[in-house]
């Protein structure tokens, strides 16, 4: 694996790329007053964050990720862990200072993410559910990272808490996937707990969402297209995967329930952009 594709795939930009998008999302909805140039630093910002995030990860995971993911760039070799250091400090400065040239509230409002995410890595991945819940609200923020100082921030709470939700079962899901590798290690995750638990758990994720899905349309904050998009792309997704898990074995399918979250998460985020726009 080339040295400079290493660099670039360890920050998983694909994932990256989607909370950059969904900071320019969370402006635009709250119509916050940012302009051009403070946008893209605020999306950098976030870039540079969730790298820091996922470097940050991947250095601590590198025994089990050994077994799990043996191809990422530091168990690979691609990556020294000490030039991985050097490479999430030069993130964290890069993602404060973009934060910092918008404004003092937004430089604290990047700061707290970093923070939470070392906090993370250091003392609650290898905890049940608790990493789990913190990650979800990590996900969730660039939508209100992106409307701070906007004038209709309560349009987001709604959008905000469905993305929780629907990381949460992305992390739950995903955890059952690195199950052999976390085992090995002596790391004990969600995916510890009994097959009834999980799957509790995700029944309660499934009825919180689909109760809240709809109301950004019934409370007259988002119009027709938002809740079509939703009835047709968004519900139908989240449905396949929650029966694929509670009917077949999660650990089996999990690479495939990963990716219709995502793509769910990506249709949210669609029905929000594309209501908005055509509205």
């Amino acid at each position: 694996m080339n040295k400079l594709v290493a660099f670039i795939t360890i920050l998983r930009p694909h994932n990256a790329l989607m909370t950059t998008i969904a900071v320019v999302l969370g402006i635009y909805l709250a119509q916050s007053q940012q302009s051009i140039v403070h946008t893209l630093y605020l999306c950098l910002a976030a870039f540079l964050a969730v790298g820091f995030g996922n470097v940050i990860n991947d250095i601590l995971d590198k025994h089990t990720d050994s077994i799990s993911h043996p191809t990422r760039p530091i168990p690979h070799g691609t990556i020294l862990v000490r030039e991985a250091r050097m490479y999430a400090i030069l993130l964290a400065l890069g993602s404060l200072c973009a934060g910092l040239c918008v404004s003092r509230t937004h430089g604290v409002a990047t700061a707290v993410p970093l923070v939470l995410l070392l906090i993370y890595a250091l003392f609650l991945k290898s905890t049940p559910l608790a990493g789990n819940i913190l990650v979800s609200v990590l996900v969730a923020f660039p939508l209100v990272y992106g409307s701070l100082t906007g004038s209709r921030i309560d349009v987001i709470i709604i959008p905000a808490s469905l993305a929780f939700l629907q990381n949460l079962s992305r992390e739950i899901i995903k955890d059952i996937q690195d199950k052999e590798g976390d085992k090995a290690a002596g790391i004990k995750t969600t995916a510890a707990l009994s097959k009834k638990t999980i799957h509790l758990l995700l029944t309660i994720i499934t009825v919180t969402f689909l109760a809240l899905v709809g109301m950004p349309y019934f409370r007259g904050q988002m119009g027709l297209l938002y809740l079509i998009i939703c009835c047709s792309i968004v519900v139908p997704l989240h449905m396949i995967w929650y029966v694929s898990a509670l009917r077949n074995d999660i650990s089996n399918s999990a690479a495939f329930l990963s990716r219709c979250i995502k793509c769910e998460m990506t249709g949210g985020l669609l029905a929000l952009f594309l209501d908005k726009a055509l509205r």
